[in-house]
């Protein structure tokens, strides 16, 4: 369904379901709480052995320079924290929801998600500005490995065939860490430009077949050239599939299931005199609540994406969808 007012278009998809390549989900990993940070740790484990031969502590014959050594250690200590990190963040989200499901028996959705800033009109940051740890940890995890890599191929340069297939896998990797670096450049330039965007909601929960009502919080909205607002709920899967080498390897996958898209080139005649956005959305009377709390996770997601010349302005925001059964 399409509705066109000047200057803007609307539109409603809930006919099929299309997946989202490349969308941020909640879960992270298709690990959780112990598994994950047991993981987290034995990489960790890897790591200080790896440091330890390189700082000579551990004496033996080496099959590298204890340099390369030392950076092995590093790509699996980020890796190890990395996970270990997840794993503690993942336990103690448990502990918080068992103590909200106590605390609040008739109000089930408190446990599903730590809502406390939507509660108390603070507004709930945009899941885009809280990940930035792992970004950071992945671009040294990407750092270390382009290291390793530049040195095995110079250490096979002139070996024939195998020299020049290390060459061109370490030059594969090179770009790869070009381009990883460039899409870190892109999110910081986007933090300095717009801050640290947030959504402070009208009401928490909303509920099926009521209106969404909020305000998104940043700076630099006025001066996007065109702004499309999506509404829509994402629902995670594990995806089997098969590696190069015969493995079998699980990944989440997000798919869409129901959108609404909002759409204007005029975006200062809808901002407010402060620069806040405000949205609505009417959210069908068969909606499906929030799951956050169980992986995979299933979810309504609000996305803001202003386009410009330069760096646009792109975050997500999280939506407290539940029923009647889940509100109290």
């Amino acid at each position: 369904m399409t509705r066109r007012d000047e200057g803007t278009t609307r539109t409603r998809d809930a006919t099929g379901v299309r997946e989202l390549p490349n969308y941020p989900a909640i879960s992270f990993t298709t690990m959780q709480g112990w598994p994950v940070l047991g993981f987290g740790v034995v990489l960790l484990g890897v790591c200080v052995v790896c440091v330890l031969i390189w700082q000579g502590v551990i004496e033996g014959e080496a099959n590298a320079p204890l340099w390369v050594i030392g950076v092995v250690g590093v790509v699996f200590g980020v890796g190890g924290l990395l996970l270990a990190a997840y794993g503690i963040s993942d336990l103690r989200d448990r502990a918080r929801r068992t103590r909200e499901l106590l605390t609040h028996p008739s109000e089930t959705w408190r446990g599903d998600h730590d809502w406390s800033r939507a509660l108390a009109g603070r507004g709930m940051p945009s899941r885009d500005s809280g990940r930035w740890w792992v970004h950071a940890l992945g671009l040294a995890l990407l750092l270390s490995m382009g290291v390793i890599s530049n040195w095995i191929a110079t250490i096979e340069s002139g070996n024939g065939i195998g020299g020049w297939f290390t060459l061109m896998m370490a030059v594969i990797m090179d770009l790869i860490v070009l381009l990883v670096l460039g899409l870190a450049v892109r999110r910081l330039l986007m933090r300095w430009r717009y801050g640290s965007p947030r959504i402070v909601f009208d009401r928490v929960p909303v509920r099926p077949g009521e209106t969404l009502k909020a305000r998104v919080v940043t700076r630099g909205l006025g001066r996007v050239d065109r702004l499309v607002v999506t509404l829509r709920y994402v629902v995670e899967v594990y995806v089997k599939s098969k590696t190069s080498d015969g493995k079998t390897k699980e990944e989440v996958v997000c798919k869409e299931h129901y959108h609404e898209r909002w759409e204007t080139d005029d975006v200062g005649a809808h901002l407010s005199g402060d620069g806040v956005l405000p949205v609505e959305f009417e959210i069908p009377g068969s909606a499906e609540p929030c799951v956050l709390r169980e992986r995979p996770a299933r979810f309504w997601d609000l996305e803001v994406r202003g386009e410009v010349r330069g760096v646009d302005f792109v975050h997500r925001f999280t939506v407290p969808v539940y029923g009647d059964q889940d509100a109290g």
